[in-house]
Protein backbone atom coordinates (compact mmCIF):
# COMPACT_ATOMS: atom_id res chain seq x y z
CA UNK A 1 0.00 0.00 0.00
CA UNK A 2 2.84 2.09 -0.19
CA UNK A 3 3.02 2.82 3.52
CA UNK A 4 6.79 2.28 3.96
CA UNK A 5 7.42 4.07 0.78
CA UNK A 6 10.71 5.56 2.12
CA UNK A 7 9.33 9.45 2.63
CA UNK A 8 10.87 11.78 4.53
CA UNK A 9 10.47 13.86 7.25
CA UNK A 10 11.61 16.53 8.62
CA UNK A 11 11.27 17.57 12.53
CA UNK A 12 10.41 20.99 13.08
CA UNK A 13 8.90 20.78 15.94
CA UNK A 14 9.59 20.61 19.55
CA UNK A 15 12.53 23.39 19.47
CA UNK A 16 11.66 24.66 23.26
CA UNK A 17 11.93 20.63 24.34
CA UNK A 18 15.25 19.55 22.73
CA UNK A 19 12.82 17.36 20.60
CA UNK A 20 9.57 15.69 19.61
CA UNK A 21 8.33 12.83 22.33
CA UNK A 22 8.99 9.58 20.62
CA UNK A 23 6.93 6.24 21.52
CA UNK A 24 7.29 2.48 21.68
CA UNK A 25 3.92 2.05 19.61
CA UNK A 26 1.51 3.46 17.49
CA UNK A 27 -1.10 4.36 20.48
CA UNK A 28 -0.46 7.63 21.98
CA UNK A 29 -0.87 5.68 25.75
CA UNK A 30 2.14 3.11 24.95
CA UNK A 31 5.26 3.46 26.72
CA UNK A 32 7.21 6.42 26.22
CA UNK A 33 10.82 6.36 25.09
CA UNK A 34 13.30 8.59 27.22
CA UNK A 35 15.05 10.10 24.26
CA UNK A 36 13.36 12.86 22.50
CA UNK A 37 13.67 13.13 18.38
CA UNK A 38 15.54 15.67 18.12
CA UNK A 39 14.46 19.23 15.92
CA UNK A 40 16.01 18.87 12.29
CA UNK A 41 16.09 15.38 12.18
CA UNK A 42 15.67 13.51 9.32
CA UNK A 43 13.98 10.32 9.67
CA UNK A 44 12.09 7.67 7.13
CA UNK A 45 8.66 6.70 7.09
CA UNK A 46 8.03 3.03 8.26
CA UNK A 47 4.22 3.49 8.14
CA UNK A 48 1.96 6.55 8.60
CA UNK A 49 -1.43 5.76 10.42
CA UNK A 50 -3.71 8.97 10.76
CA UNK A 51 -1.42 11.17 12.79
CA UNK A 52 0.96 9.11 13.69
CA UNK A 53 4.27 8.21 12.00
CA UNK A 54 6.81 4.94 12.45
CA UNK A 55 10.38 6.21 11.69
CA UNK A 56 13.37 4.56 11.12
CA UNK A 57 16.30 7.97 11.71
CA UNK A 58 18.50 8.96 9.07
CA UNK A 59 20.11 11.89 10.36
CA UNK A 60 20.23 14.00 13.40
CA UNK A 61 19.43 12.60 17.26
CA UNK A 62 17.19 10.56 18.46
CA UNK A 63 16.29 6.92 18.94
CA UNK A 64 16.70 5.19 15.73
CA UNK A 65 12.75 3.94 15.71
CA UNK A 66 9.77 4.27 16.71
CA UNK A 67 6.60 6.64 16.81
CA UNK A 68 5.68 10.14 16.74
CA UNK A 69 2.80 12.40 15.89
CA UNK A 70 3.26 13.90 12.92
CA UNK A 71 1.28 17.21 14.68
CA UNK A 72 -0.53 18.63 17.76
CA UNK A 73 -3.28 20.49 17.64
CA UNK A 74 -3.02 22.18 14.08
CA UNK A 75 0.56 22.46 15.00
CA UNK A 76 2.84 20.90 12.86
CA UNK A 77 5.68 18.41 14.32
CA UNK A 78 6.87 16.84 11.27
CA UNK A 79 7.10 18.01 7.33
CA UNK A 80 7.24 15.70 4.38
CA UNK A 81 10.73 16.34 2.49
CA UNK A 82 9.99 14.03 -0.42
CA UNK A 83 8.71 16.64 -2.44
CA UNK A 84 11.73 18.74 -2.93
CA UNK A 85 14.11 15.58 -3.47
CA UNK A 86 11.51 14.25 -6.27
CA UNK A 87 11.71 17.66 -7.76
CA UNK A 88 15.63 18.08 -7.86
CA UNK A 89 15.48 13.84 -9.18
CA UNK A 90 12.84 14.79 -11.47
CA UNK A 91 14.12 18.23 -12.99
CA UNK A 92 16.91 15.99 -15.35
CA UNK A 93 14.46 13.05 -15.87
CA UNK A 94 12.08 15.64 -17.87
CA UNK A 95 14.64 17.13 -20.21
CA UNK A 96 16.32 13.14 -20.70
CA UNK A 97 12.51 12.66 -21.82
CA UNK A 98 12.30 15.29 -24.26
CA UNK A 99 15.63 13.85 -25.96
CA UNK A 100 16.38 16.71 -27.12
CA UNK A 101 19.25 18.00 -24.89
CA UNK A 102 20.81 14.57 -24.81
CA UNK A 103 21.40 14.56 -28.70
CA UNK A 104 23.05 18.11 -28.83
CA UNK A 105 26.04 16.92 -27.11
CA UNK A 106 26.17 13.85 -29.67
CA UNK A 107 25.65 16.59 -32.61
CA UNK A 108 28.48 18.67 -31.16
CA UNK A 109 30.66 15.61 -31.52
CA UNK A 110 30.20 14.66 -34.80
CA UNK A 111 30.74 18.21 -36.17
CA UNK A 112 33.79 18.82 -33.93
Amino acid sequence: SGQGDGTLWEVVGGADKGGILVREGESVTSSQIPERLGTGAVVRQSKLVNERLQYELVTGSGPSEGWVSISIKAKSLLIRIDAGFNFQVATPLVSLETSKPARVPEELLKTL
